[in-house]
C-alpha cells in the first residue's frame, strides 16, 4: 500500500466513524423525541429563537437580550428533562472518537 492508499484508507475510517455517531445521534434524538414530545418542542422553540435573535441582530446591530434569555431558558428546561429521562446535557450531540 503506498501513502495515498493509507491516506485514502485512514480517511475513510474517519468517515465512518463520524457517520456511525451522527446516525447514532439521530436514532437517539428520534427515540427520546417519540417518547418525550416536549424535547422535540423545545429543540423547535431553540431553533425559532435563534432565528429571532439572527434576524434582530442583522437588522438592529445586535443582539436581543430577551432572546438569549428564552434559549437559555428553554436549554435548562431541555437539560431537565434529559436528566429525567437518564442522559446528560449533551446526549443528543454525536459522541465522536476524535474531538478534532
Amino acid at each position: 500500500m503506498n501513502r495515498d492508499e493509507v491516506y485514502a484508507a485512514v480517511f475513510e475510517e474517519y468517515e465512518n466513524d463520524r457517520d456511525n455517531a451522527e446516525r447514532k445521534a439521530r436514532e437517539l434524538k428520534k427515540h427520546l423525541y417519540e417518547k418525550y414530545p416536549r424535547l422535540a418542542a423545545i429543540d423547535r422553540e431553540i431553533m425559532q429563537e435563534g432565528v429571532k435573535l439572527f434576524r434582530n441582530a442583522a437588522t438592529h446591530g445586535s443582539g436581543s437580550d430577551s432572546y438569549r434569555s428564552n434559549i437559555k431558558e428553554l436549554n435548562r428546561e431541555k437539560e431537565e428533562l434529559l436528566k429525567k429521562a437518564g442522559y446528560g446535557p449533551k446526549a443528543l450531540e454525536p459522541k465522536y472518537k476524535c474531538s478534532i
